[in-house]
């Protein structure tokens, strides 16, 4: 009788340890979890904040770069007609992409999903936005108000990625339209034999301005 009230009464006291541990065990999740929280809440915030001062500085290169290359398009056309301008879509445009990304320090490209330069080809990511912008300019949406911001952890390097829609005007269909000048389509083709970037329409969305910039270190703060 006297070791079964032994082994109870050791019993009794495995089961109160237990408790007490499954308590502070209890405790310590209650104590830890708010200050998770309110680091998550920070991190969101800081991320949010970045992303939108990026997106500020996106617009504006962007701003800069589409009116550096219309400039270059329309003095080219006015003086010497299309001809003259897809000569600078061949030989200053990429010259004025490389320039406007050193000028913002940032990585400035045009993609589109119809191109007519290989170096134009849009990468995984950029095609997936580039549908997405097609599937909602499909239901209507103005294309000149479609932008796509976001902060990704590319690998090690956290990564900001800017995109905004270029809408196709008058002036992009006469070497993108549906009807293009005979001596016209054949220097864009000895130029870009494999062109795609035709039979476009008014409002169509031509392509997309890029705009990626480096962040800092995947798991530090931005």
């Amino acid at each position: 009788m006297p070791k079964i009230i032994l082994s109870l009464s050791f019993i009794a006291l495995l089961s109160a340890c237990n408790s007490d541990s499954s308590n502070e065990t209890s405790d310590s999740a209650a104590k830890t979890t708010p200050q998770t929280q309110t680091e998550s809440n920070t991190t969101a915030k800081v991320t949010a904040t970045t992303t939108q001062s990026e997106t500020a500085a996106a617009k504006q290169a962007v701003a800069k770069f589409a009116g550096e290359l219309k400039s270059e398009l329309m003095a080219a056309m006015q003086s010497s007609g299309p001809m003259k301008a897809l000569s600078v879509c061949n030989h200053k445009a990429p010259k004025i992409t490389a320039h406007m990304s050193d000028v913002h320090g940032k990585q400035l490209s045009r993609v589109s999903l119809k191109y007519r330069n290989s170096n134009n080809a849009p990468e995984d990511w950029q095609r997936t936005v580039l549908e997405d912008f097609e599937a909602r300019h499909a239901l209507g949406e103005d294309a000149s108000k479609m932008v796509y911001a976001e902060i990704v952890s590319n690998e090690d390097q956290r990564q900001f990625r800017f995109m905004k829609a270029i809408p196709t005007d008058n002036a992009c269909l006469i070497c993108h339209g549906r009807v293009i000048d005979p001596k016209l389509k054949q220097r864009i083709t000895e130029l870009y034999p494999n062109d795609q970037a035709v039979d476009f329409e008014y409002g169509d969305i031509r392509g997309a301005f890029v705009v990626m910039n480096n962040l800092s270190k995947a798991g530090t703060n931005p």
